[in-house]
Formats: structure tokens, sequence, C-alpha cells
């Protein structure tokens, strides 16, 4: 909310971008967390030869 204030405030266009990269960069870091998760427990649940 504070990026998207300045940037209208002090029409800077390209702070309009920050929080969209954040964004992305957050959701594809949980998804690749929830993807090792879910391999880790498939692993511990896979029978041992």
């Amino acid at each position: 909310m504070a990026i998207f204030r300045m940037e209208h405030a002090m029409s800077l266009g390209f702070l309009d971008t920050i929080p969209h990269v954040f964004l992305w960069t957050a959701l594809v870091a949980w998804l690749l967390t929830f993807v090792g998760m879910v391999r880790s427990i498939a692993a511990g649940l896979s029978p041992t030869s």
C-alpha cells in the first residue's frame, strides 16, 4: 500500500511493478516449498527396497 501511495504522490510509474514482482516471487517460492514438502512426504511413505 505504501508503494502505491508513493508512486502516485511522486509520479514514479516504475514503482507500480515492484508489488507485482514481489507477489510472483513469493508465489514461486511457496510453490517450490510445497513441491519439496510433498516430495519429502512421498519419499517417506514409499517402501524401501
